[in-house]
């Protein structure tokens, strides 16, 4: 399949590209089990899937940036300030949930830890953004956000910090394109951009993200080892030593006796 970036981006023709989508979801969907209601994609393929999501990635990607509209750019905006909003909330939440878990587990020396994860979030029931640029595309939006969903997630809070407004843009890879360079991408956008298999056109059509919390405590006791009983050889006899042990301990009651 297409896995070089470069040579996806030396195509132009927009069918040609849209035919190569089109290969690569068909490739993720032969993947896919049918649970009836829903698709999933068994542990034992997730590493295919990755591959083929993350070239489809590319391709939309290199679509965007060929023929990026005014209206993408303004959904972009709208996408990120959400997504800043999403992580000055977790940085709040997840301080306090430090706070009062160091005050409690201070108390009595157990220990915890907080797991976050970000992620899209996507069901039946979850509409998407409908956009004039969809036919461009011709993307399987809801399938392919399903797999990507279900095959990914990343820590988010591993770059996060107090000042998430401090007016560094986290644009790299496919975020430094001309059209976007007047926007401060935040952390978030980044994250699902350049670490997971997320585009740009996948994000401007998702509708909820989410960032999970995982609580993991721990209660520990240690107990000082005592000093161990030093090892005592037992010696064998023979008959002879017996027989003599034995005299000695027959004197010994007869001296007892006559006491």
């Amino acid at each position: 399949m297409y896995n070089e970036l470069s040579e996806i981006k030396q195509i132009t023709n927009a069918d040609t590209l849209r035919q190569m989508l089109a290969q690569c979801e068909d490739e993720i969907m032969r993947l896919a089990k049918d649970a009836g209601s829903c698709y999933y994609w068994p542990r034992d393929c997730e590493g295919e899937v990755r591959i083929e999501l993350s070239t489809r990635a590319c391709i939309l990607n290199h679509m965007f940036a060929l023929r990026c509209t005014p209206a993408e750019v303004k959904r972009f905006e709208e996408v990120n300030t959400a997504l800043l909003q999403l992580e000055k909330m977790h940085l709040l939440w997840h301080n306090h949930l430090h706070n009062q878990f160091a005050a409690i587990r201070g108390l009595d020396g157990g220990s915890f830890n907080i797991d976050t994860a970000l992620n899209g979030s996507i069901d039946d029931d979850t509409p998407l953004f409908t956009m004039e640029e969809d036919n461009y595309y011709s993307s399987r939006w809801h399938e392919m956000l399903d797999a990507i969903c279900e095959t990914s997630e990343i820590d988010a809070v591993t770059n996060l910090h107090d000042n998430v407004e401090d007016g560094v843009s986290w644009a790299e890879g496919p975020l430094c394109i001309p059209q976007l360079e007047h926007i401060s991408v935040c952390y978030l956008v980044h994250a699902l951009c350049t670490h997971l298999n997320y585009s740009i056109p996948d994000i401007l059509r998702m509708t909820t993200y989410r960032i999970d919390y995982r609580m993991d405590c721990s209660d520990f006791i240690t107990l000082t080892p005592s000093e161990p009983e030093p090892f005592k050889r037992v010696p064998v006899l023979d008959e002879e030593s017996k027989d003599t042990i034995d005299k000695i301990l027959h004197i010994n009651e007869l001296l007892k006796g006559c006491e």
